[in-house]
C-alpha cells in the first residue's frame, strides 16, 4: 500500500510541470438567454469532468472574443475583447430579427478555438402562464382535449400507500375546477383525439419480452366512460403516439419487426388495421433518448406526417415529412443544430419544434411560406422539456408545452402567446 501511495504521489508532483505540447484550451459552450432589444450569452468549459479521461491538460484561456452576425451566419464579425469574464450582453438589437453569434478563446503559443455557432432572436416576453403552481406535483408531457378544459399529463413521482409504492402515471386536469383524476400507471406520452374525449398513450406493465427487453404498448382511454383498450400486443416498442385530426389514426414509432431499429406505424383508433408508413428510417434512441425515436405528428389536412431525425447517418439531422398518398419523404429543415418534436399549426402553414440551436432546447417556429423562423422561448434560459415532453398547438397564436418551472424547482405544463 504504501509503495503505491508513494509512486502516486510521485506523479502528482510531475504533473505540476505541465508539458505544453500536451496542452490545449477549451473550447467554449455557449447558451444564451434572450431580452427586450438584446442577448445575454454566457460560456462553460465543458471538458471540465473529462480532463482526468483524457490524454491533454486542459488549461484556461487568457481572452474571449465575441463575434455577431446579422442573418448570416458565414460572415461573423468581432464585437467585443474580453480579459476573463465569461458573460456578454449584447445590446441595441432588433426585436424580431435573427443573430448568429460566437466565441473564440485566446492565449499565446495555442491554438485559438472558436465556439459553435448559436442562432437567437430577441424579443418583447411573451405571456407564459404555467399550469400548475404545486411544486410538489410535477406534470410532464401534456396535451389539452378538444374542449381545453382538460389536460393529460404524466407525474413521474406519482407514489401511494404513503409512498411505499410509486412510478410515473398518467393523469387529467380540469382547468377550471383544478381537479386531478388518475387514468393509468406506467403509462407516458399522451395525447387527446382531436374529435373525441380520448386519449391514446404508451403503456408498459413492467412486461418483459424474450429478449429480455421492456416491450411497450399503445393504449386508448375513453374520458368518458373510464374504459382503458389496449391497441397493440406483442414484444416490440410502440411509443409516441399522435391522433389524426380527423380522430380516426394514431401514428406512432415501433421496431416491430426489427428489435431496436425503428420506423412509424399507424394504426386505427379500433385497432382492426394497422400498417408500417416508413421502410429503412433506422430510428434509434439508445443514446439520446425517446426525442430521437421521430416524435412524428400530422399535419392539419392529415394529408402528411412530420418527423424528426437526429443522429443519423445515412440522411442529415432535422423535420422531415412523409406524404401518407405518395410515401415520398422531402426534408422540411435541416441544420447543424438538434431539432426535434415538430408541430403543425391549425392552418396547415407554421411548424413549431423544439431545438437546441440558442444554446438550450427552446421553441421556434418555422413558417412553412416566408421560410423564416421565430424563436418562441428563452427568456429566462431555461431548457423546454425536449424529451418527455412535446408541444401542442392550442390555437394558431398560443402552444402549450412543458418545462422547468424556475419558480418551483420542478417541471410543469405552461401555455405562451406567440407575439
Amino acid at each position: 500500500m504504501t509503495a503505491v501511495l508513494i509512486l502516486f504521489c510521485f506523479s502528482c508532483d510531475k504533473n505540476e510541470t505541465i508539458d505544453d505540447s500536451k496542452t490545449e484550451i477549451w473550447k467554449p459552450l455557449l447558451t444564451s438567454t434572450r431580452h427586450n432589444s438584446s442577448i445575454e450569452i454566457q460560456w462553460l468549459n465543458p471538458v471540465i469532468y473529462e480532463m482526468v479521461l483524457r490524454p491533454f491538460t486542459y488549461i484556461d484561456p487568457e481572452a474571449f472574443e465575441i463575434y455577431l452576425s446579422e442573418e448570416n451566419p458565414d460572415i461573423l464579425k468581432k464585437i467585443a475583447t474580453l480579459s476573463s469574464e465569461t458573460k456578454y450582453e449584447i445590446k441595441n438589437l432588433t426585436n424580431g430579427r435573427i443573430y448568429f453569434i460566437a466565441v473564440k478563446a485566446l492565449k499565446k503559443g495555442k491554438l485559438p478555438l472558436m465556439s459553435d455557432t448559436i442562432m437567437v432572436m430577441p424579443s418583447v416576453l411573451n405571456k407564459i402562464q404555467q399550469i400548475n403552481e404545486n411544486k410538489d406535483f410535477p406534470m410532464e408531457s401534456g396535451s389539452i382535449a378538444k374542449n381545453h378544459e382538460d389536460l393529460a399529463y404524466v407525474n413521474r413521482d406519482f407514489t401511494w400507500d404513503n409512498g411505499k409504492y410509486g412510478q410515473m402515471a398518467l393523469f387529467a386536469f380540469n382547468l377550471a375546477s383544478r381537479e386531478n383524476k388518475i387514468i393509468d400507471t406506467a403509462a407516458y406520452y399522451p395525447d387527446w383525439s382531436p374529435a373525441e374525449m380520448k386519449i391514446v398513450y404508451c403503456s408498459d406493465k413492467h412486461e418483459i419480452n424474450k429478449g429480455n427487453g421492456f416491450p411497450q404498448q399503445i393504449a386508448i382511454y375513453d374520458y368518458q366512460t373510464s374504459k382503458i383498450k389496449r391497441l397493440t400486443q406483442g414484444e416490440f416498442f410502440k411509443t409516441n403516439p399522435d391522433f389524426s385530426h380527423d380522430g380516426k389514426w394514431i401514428v406512432y414509432s415501433s421496431d416491430e419487426g426489427h428489435r431496436d431499429v425503428f420506423d412509424l406505424w399507424k394504426i386505427s383508433v379500433d385497432g382492426l388495421q394497422k400498417m408500417k408508413i416508413t421502410e429503412n428510417l433506422n430510428l434509434t434512441g439508445t443514446s439520446i433518448g425517446n426525442f430521437a425515436l421521430g416524435k412524428p405528428s400530422w399535419s392539419a389536412d392529415d394529408q402528411f406526417i412530420y418527423y424528426n431525425r437526429v443522429r443519423n447517418e445515412n440522411l442529415k439531422n432535422g423535420i422531415y415529412r412523409i406524404s401518407l398518398q405518395n410515401k415520398e419523404i422531402e426534408p422540411v429543415i435541416i441544420s447543424g443544430w438538434i431539432d426535434v418534436c415538430p408541430t403543425v399549426s391549425p392552418d396547415n402553414k407554421q411548424i413549431a419544434f423544439m431545438s437546441n440551436r440558442s444554446g438550450s432546447y427552446q421553441i421556434w417556429i418555422y413558417n412553412l411560406i416566408t421560410k423564416r423562423y421565430k424563436q418562441i422561448t428563452g427568456d429566462t434560459g431555461e431548457n423546454v422539456d425536449s424529451n418527455m415532453g412535446k408541444i401542442e398547438w392550442i390555437n394558431e397564436n398560443t402552444l402549450l408545452y412543458g418545462g422547468f418551472s424556475p419558480e418551483n424547482s420542478n417541471e410543469s405544463i405552461f401555455t405562451i402567446e406567440i407575439n
